[in-house]
């Protein structure tokens, strides 16, 4: 059986690149997976007492029809909790581009 012939340096040096750039893709594959889960759980560990406060708020204006000065607090909170609600989406948004 003849040897083996010793690949050309170039060829060596082509291979090598070619197996580095396929790690680095895969890295960065996981990487961004790795981002998206991250994103996904914080939004929904932020979102769920987001809709807690939001479901108090919804009570409470129920219970304070009269207020009108509560009414106004409450509905601040309520506009607060829907910013905070986009601003989440929009990271969730982003994440699933890069994804």
């Amino acid at each position: 059986m003849a040897p083996i012939p010793e690949r050309p340096k170039c060829l060596h040096h082509l291979l090598d690149k070619l197996i580095q750039s396929g790690y680095q893709d895969s890295k960065e594959s996981d990487d961004t997976l790795s981002l998206g889960w991250m994103a996904s759980d914080m939004a929904h560990r932020i979102n769920n007492p987001l809709m807690v406060v939001l479901g108090c708020a919804e009570v409470l204006k129920q219970r304070f029809k009269g207020d009108e000065e509560t009414l106004e607090d409450l509905a601040r909170i309520v506009e607060s909790v829907d910013r905070c609600r986009a601003a989440i989406q929009e990271i969730l948004d982003l994440t699933n581009e890069i994804s």
